[in-house]
């Protein structure tokens, strides 16, 4: 008696023919129960996700983390331990090199107060990512100093008005933020930026967020 003569009814057509014998159809029942050994059922009710947290590691309660930062949010968005400390581990790098901007900055401290003025006049708070900072530094110096640029055509107005444009995607750029970033793509795009704050100063205006371009 062959396979296909025990498939009998309906709920078998689809495995006629696709199985030579019976013990080709035991291998592909193996096969099935490893698939399904390593599988992981996506949960759907909120008992299941609990489930699936806690079987991932995310601990019951902040006590779970290590000591520092801010475990609570962590645990609202149920993060292992070992992430929580990747985390931290960055925000440590972070405080590092924002650090050795701070120190290594000629005038940091008028820097920091132009940054202020335009903070304060934005609504926004002071950032610590050198890119950001220096950007709003440039617009806190100019909002200081009520001159307008002396002479320029609506033309030089536009020109300062395209390169501020252009400055200021760079600014929001990855490439321009990420450290991690292609080094040849950072270093075009600061040569690009480079040109522009130069055509920018040409035309008497120091940042691209000059509210007078």
């Amino acid at each position: 008696m062959s396979l296909e003569d025990h498939l009998v009814g309906g709920d078998f057509e689809s495995l006629k023919g696709k199985f030579k014998d019976v013990e080709s159809l035991a291998k592909a029942y193996q096969n099935l129960e490893r698939l399904q050994g390593k599988s992981i059922a996506l949960p759907e009710t909120e008992a299941e996700r609990e489930k699936f947290y806690k079987q991932v590691g995310v601990p019951d309660s902040v006590d779970g983390y290590p000591e520092g930062g801010n475990r609570e949010l962590a645990k609202d968005l149920r993060l292992t331990p070992d992430q929580y400390e990747r985390l931290r581990g960055r925000e440590r790098a972070d405080a590092k090199h924002w650090e050795e901007f701070v120190e290594g900055t000629p005038n940091f401290e008028e820097k920091a107060s132009s940054a202020k003025i335009a903070a304060e006049r934005l609504g926004v708070e002071i950032p610590k990512e050198k890119g950001a900072f220096i950007a709003l530094s440039e617009l806190g110096r100019t909002m200081s100093n009520d001159t307008a640029p002396d002479g320029g055509g609506s033309s030089e107005v536009g020109g300062a008005k395209r390169a501020a444009n252009r400055l200021q995607e760079i600014l929001a750029s990855d490439a321009w933020n990420n450290r991690r970033a292609n080094p040849a793509e950072r270093l075009a795009i600061k040569e690009e930026a480079d040109k522009l704050y130069k055509e920018l100063a040409e035309s008497g205006y120091q940042s691209p967020f000059d509210p007078r371009i």
